[in-house]
């Protein structure tokens, strides 16, 4: 639910406004699952509401005649999508497809229109928001036929940039070369090569964990931009809304899609602190988690020694109890003996005479002994056993 409401407030013409205001744009919608590749709508079909993607992203898309898929927006986290054809009636203009797994709020277009009539300031700021999505659309098609592909690709680089907006900047999307060469009004083996030649002019780097901006004023340059000039989508502000969204998901543990991690932020750059000076979620949460994790050890640490002493208190214990069971067992052994074999070991004793003439005297004591009431033979079988069947010995004297 916390990432739920964190979305929301994040939607532009949201952002800013009261909970209640949230709570009831929240309880007018649902969160819905989606697969990567399922169909929000398709192009030319009738409007039933917008979507705002939770945990997942989306992109809008249009296909030529021979298949040419051309990518008109890229969608995420606290963004919205489908709010012109909610507010005008009309059919959409480009498909919605789910690029990546996850939650996405939906909210159907009367219940839309309820709520946009019940707060005014909600209702201009979505009208802003169209206004916005328009001047993109026109400047996106003007820069597949005027730019070359170099410049256009800098240019998207940059607009998707985290907060840190200098040297090591992270490039927040999710998608692949072909996606990017969609996007751009291009094939993928273009955007590979343009990619390669950045790399190799040390304008950006790449590693496991994404895109790296290694020379921010350069690619810059190349992209022919002002960073500071109104309207162009790569400012200061909306870096940290964007960087806000892109590291949305993380508070939530979800397993459909695997978020990119902050430790690859910490390889490449080697220090988060000016990332979570300019405001990163993910850098802070990172640089939160190492600072606690020395008190946690410590904490957790068995003490020297302690290892040590109960190996030794348990080979003790051990040694103890063996000896303990082997002595009890000796004396069950002894207990359990019977009394012909007691009087054996006393049977035969050699008695020195008084005048020293050696007499042995054997005593036979122990054959002429009856045995115990618990002991005698219960079954004619054990009657007639050898034991009782031995003849006595008569006493010799020499």
């Amino acid at each position: 639910m916390g990432v739920l409401v964190d979305a929301l407030k994040s939607v532009d013409f949201l952002r800013n406004e009261g909970d209640d205001v949230v709570q009831a744009f929240l309880l007018a919608g649902k969160c819905v699952d989606r697969e990567k590749g399922e169909h929000l709508w398709r192009a030319g079909s009738v409007p039933h509401g917008f979507v705002i993607p939770v945990t997942g992203e989306c992109k809008t898309v249009s296909h030529g005649p021979d298949g040419r898929e051309f990518i008109d927006r890229f969608i995420g986290p606290g963004e919205c999508v489908g709010l012109q054809s909610t507010l005008d009636g009309l059919s959409h203009p480009t498909s919605a497809e789910v690029s990546r797994a996850g939650a996405f709020f939906e909210l159907p277009r009367a219940a839309a229109h309820q709520l946009l009539e019940r707060f005014p300031t909600v209702r201009m700021r979505a009208i802003e928001a169209i206004g916005k999505m328009y001047r993109r659309s026109v400047r996106d098609r003007e820069d597949v036929v005027l730019r070359p592909v170099p410049e256009r690709l800098a240019r998207f680089l940059l607009e998707h940039s985290c907060v840190r907006q200098s040297n090591g900047a992270k490039v927040l999307v999710h998608a692949t070369q072909s996606e990017i060469a969609a996007r751009l009004g291009t094939v993928r083996e273009v955007v590979a090569r343009t990619l390669s030649d950045f790399i190799a002019r040390g304008l950006v780097s790449r590693s496991d964990s994404g895109l790296f901006v290694d020379d921010w004023n350069g690619l810059r340059d190349l992209a022919a931009i002002d960073i500071a000039a109104e309207g162009e989508g790569i400012d200061l502000a909306t870096s940290k809304v964007r960087t806000a969204r892109f590291y949305l998901p993380r508070s939530e543990a979800w397993t459909k899609v695997k978020q990119s991690d902050p430790l690859g932020c910490m390889d490449h750059i080697g220090d988060l602190s000016a990332c979570e000076r300019a405001g990163c979620p993910a850098a802070k949460e990172e640089l939160e988690r190492q600072r606690h994790a020395p008190a946690t050890a410590a904490a957790v640490k068995t003490p020297v020694g302690t290892k040590a002493d109960s190996k030794t208190s348990s080979k003790t214990n051990t040694k103890s109890n063996t000896t303990s069971n082997t002595k009890a067992t000796e004396k069950a052994a002894v207990g359990s003996a019977t009394p012909v074999a007691q009087s054996d070991q006393s049977a035969h004793v050699i008695t020195p005479p008084a005048d020293g003439a050696a007499t042995v005297t054997a005593t036979v004591a122990a054959t002429t002994m009856s045995p115990r009431p618990e002991q005698a033979p219960s079954t004619p079988a054990a009657a007639a056993s050898p034991a009782a069947a031995r003849p006595k010995k008569r006493s010799k004297k020499s």
